[in-house]
């Protein structure tokens, strides 16, 4: 008979080389994540977030038992689902450590990159629609949803009060804006918006980047998340 349901498990062998894992020879599987709010192969269950990259505990019963307890938030929300997909730019309190952490992209894989104490998400605009009664919905790059305006563009950046998810500032994608690239070969790096390249067609557009050491960096427009100076303050 063949195998019904979902998988609740990968082979560390071909897990995506966007998520840290600390020895993928040292278990054969480790959890999958369960559906939600980031795509599976960009983003890390929670269970393997506190084991593997945090180091919070050595084997995933421990990071279970953590979790069951109401110890970690995402958000601002209490989690106690250990296959609960965390991804780019979550923020992380884990009450064990009283510590929060923001996921980046570091050299290509996600990282959790400790910060100081924050209410403030930053969220890529990756939709817009308007809907009833003339109202525009906003759509963001972790599959929130938000009622917006028409001065918010898609590509744009807002940053989100946490859990309540208000917008607090919108940070327009435009030439001079300092950018984080988030996906591709150039997946870390940072730069400032130099130009946008606009392709013809259904072509995603291309941008120019200038980094601090004043040099180009030509990626996908899609690829890139307008920030600002506070982002950098972590400390």
């Amino acid at each position: 008979m063949a195998k019904k349901g979902k998988d609740n498990k990968t082979k560390r062998i071909s897990v995506p080389s966007a998520i840290p894992i600390r020895n993928k020879k040292h278990y054969t599987f480790i959890v999958s994540a369960s559906p939600g709010p980031h795509p599976k192969n960009f983003s890390i269950p929670l269970a393997v977030l506190l084991r593997d990259e945090l180091g919070v505990c050595s084997t995933q019963a421990e990071a279970k038992k953590i979790i069951k307890q109401k110890n970690v938030l995402v958000d601002g929300r209490v989690r106690t689902n250990h296959k609960f997909p965390v991804g780019f730019m979550d923020i992380i309190f884990i009450k064990k450590l009283n510590k929060y952490y923001r996921i980046e992209i570091i050299k290509g894989k996600l990282k959790a990159i400790e910060v100081k104490k924050t209410d403030v998400k930053y969220c890529r605009v990756t939709k817009k629609l308007t809907i009833k009664n003339k109202k525009i919905s906003i759509g963001l790059h972790d599959g929130k949803t938000l009622i917006g305006d028409n001065n918010i563009k898609v590509g744009d950046t807002l940053k989100i009060s946490i859990p309540e998810y208000k917008i607090i500032q919108l940070i327009k994608l435009q030439p001079g804006v300092n950018c984080i690239v988030y996906k591709g070969k150039h997946g870390g790096k940072f730069g400032k918006l130099e130009k946008i390249i606009e392709q013809r067609g259904s072509m995603a557009s291309n941008v120019i980047l200038r980094d601090e050491q004043n040099k180009e960096l030509i990626t996908s427009l899609n690829y890139i998340m307008a920030i600002d100076e506070e982002f950098f303050s972590k400390n």
